[in-house]
Formats: C-alpha cells, structure tokens, sequence
C-alpha cells in the first residue's frame, strides 16, 4: 500500500511538473522574442555603424588622396618655381653681358685706366708743355742772342719789348715756343694730307686717309637711311678713336712725340682744338694763365701766347671745357 502511494505521489509530481513546465513555455518564447528584437536592434546599429564607417573610410582615403595628390602638385610647383628661378638668374646675366658689351659699343669715354682717358691726355700736355719750355728757354749767360735778328722776330709778332733785356729774353722764348709748335703742326697737316716728301710712313697715311674717307661716308649713311639705334650714330666717333689710338702706339716713330699726342687728340670723343692769342688781344682768365690776377686783367693785354690754350670750345665759355689754358705774358694796355 505505502508502495502504491508512492508511486502516485511520484506520478503526481510529474504531472505538476509538466504542468510548470507547459506554463513556463510562453514566457520563455516571450523572452526569446524580446532577446530576438535586441538582438536584431543591436545588429541594425552596429550594420548603420559599419556603413558609417565605411564611408569615413571613403572619406579618409579620398582625403589622403587628395592631400597626396596637393603635395605632389605643390613639390611639382616648388620645382617649377626653382627652374624659372634659375632661367631669371641666367637672363640676368646674359643681359649685363650684352648691356656690357653694349655699352662699351656705344660708350665713347676711356675709362680712367685707360692710356686715352682725358686726364692722361691733359698730363701728357702738361708734360709736352714742359719739354718745350726748357728746349726754348733764352735766360741766362749760357745763352747769346742775336739781338737785332731777335728784334725783328718780336716786331713781327707785334711784342714791345727790346733785346738785350730780361723781359725781352723771357717773350723772346715764349716766342720760340710759338714758333716751333706752329711749325711742327704745319710738317704734321702736310704730312697727313700727303704733302711730305717722307715715304718712310705712308702707310699710316693711307691709313688716316682712309679713315676720313670712311667716317664721311658714315656720316652721309646715318644722315640718309633712316633708323632709330645709338649705334650707327657714334659710330665714326668710335673708327676714329679706334684707328688714332692704335696711330698714337705704332703709327710714328719713337722720337715724334708731338706727332703721338696729335694723334690722341683724335682719340678723345670730341677732338680738342687749340687757340693762340696774338699780341694786344684782350686778357680772357678763363683760356689763359700768366702772372696777372683777375683784378687787373682788364688793365692789360696779351704781350706773347707761348702756348696755345687746348679745349673743345662752344662759343660759350660756361660751356667750354678747357684742358689746358693758354700759357701768356701780359703787358698793360696802350693809353687811347
């Protein structure tokens, strides 16, 4: 009996059991659906995070290639930038050779270490000037002069003075001076324009001749043919230059001094003329130097110009560019 009991309590416990278990099956597929839906939720927002991400992603890569692709574009720049750099430099250059080599074409003053410069040309006078002060010095006992033939000389050029006296000796070899430079200018004239018997030296004459002939007929191709450069204008400045320049070195012999310096005075841009002032002429201070001063240049005249005043002159004595002045003895003018 208790046996039997047992087994009914037991059989009784499984039917409560599988009573708990029927109850305990909704809630546990009402709990699996919940668990489903967040799940599902949860997937939903980790799926939008990914494709958010992805498109980052995109966004990141698109934006690295860009910056890439700036960079590239800023190093091909930067070389770029580098060349025309470069190209700038080498055109500069270029253009301060041709501006060189341009102005020295057009350029028609010698620098100052040049053996034509104006200054050299004014020491070489000065020098000239000097040797020919001593070679026609008259002072002294070492010195006899013929008097009378002296006179006549200084009647000639119209000097009031009388030998024997020390002034008369002293315009008597300013005189001298006088006389010998003009004849040296005349042998050189003759010479250059084919008058000499010397045949020793024809060849800087045909040389001089064929220079005049070819700076005319620039002169005349400039003046006809129209054009706008510099160039063709100095032109028969820069032949000129260029041929008495190579005369003044070669073309004459060691001795003819004068010769040389007449030949540099052609090699200057505007070639230097002379001036001798003749006896009685009004002083003029600013061509000429003596033992006078400003005050009293108006009270006396030229007694003897011994040594041409050398200059480019204009007419105008503010414009005049003098070189060296006229080297003169004065004497007090006549009572009218």
């Amino acid at each position: 009996m208790i046996l039997s009991r047992i087994k009914s309590f037991q059989s009784f416990s499984r039917k409560i059991k599988e009573a708990k278990e029927l109850q305990q099956v909704p809630l546990n597929n009402k709990m699996k659906d919940e668990n489903q839906e967040l799940i599902l939720s949860e997937n939903k927002s980790l799926e939008n995070q990914i494709v958010g991400l992805a498109d980052n992603k995109s966004q990141i890569g698109n934006s690295v290639s860009l910056e890439d692709e700036s960079r590239d574009t800023q190093e091909l720049k930067k070389r770029e930038n580098e060349n025309l750099k470069t190209q700038v430099k080498e055109l500069i250059k270029e253009n301060s050779k041709q501006q060189a080599a341009l102005d020295n074409l057009t350029n028609v003053f010698w620098n100052d270490d040049e053996s034509h410069n104006s200054k050299k040309l004014i020491q070489d006078i000065t020098d000239l000037q000097d040797m020919l002060t001593d070679f026609t010095m008259v002072q002294g006992s070492d010195y006899k002069i013929n008097n009378n033939e002296a006179n006549s000389l200084l009647r000639a050029f119209k000097c009031e003075v009388n030998c024997p006296s020390s002034r008369a000796s002293l315009v008597l070899g300013f005189l001298l001076q006088r006389i010998t430079i003009a004849k040296i200018i005349e042998e050189v004239e003759k010479y250059l324009n084919g008058f000499s018997k010397n045949q020793e030296m024809t060849l800087e004459r045909d040389i001089v001749n064929t220079t005049e002939t070819l700076i005319n007929q620039i002169i005349l191709f400039e003046k006809n043919l129209k054009g706008e450069d510099d160039t063709t204008k100095i032109t028969p400045i820069k032949i000129r230059q260029n041929v008495y320049s190579a005369l003044s070195h070669r073309g004459f012999p060691s001795g003819s001094l004068f010769n040389q310096k007449h030949s540099n005075f052609k090699t200057q841009a505007s070639v230097p003329t002379y001036k001798f002032f003749d006896a009685g002429q009004a002083l003029e201070p600013h061509l000429m130097k003596g033992a006078f001063g400003n005050d009293e240049s108006k009270k006396l005249e030229v007694e003897i110009c011994g040594f041409p005043c050398i200059g480019i002159f204009t007419g105008d004595k503010l414009s005049d560019r003098i070189f060296i002045k006229a080297q003169i003895i004065p004497r007090s003018k006549r009572l009218s």
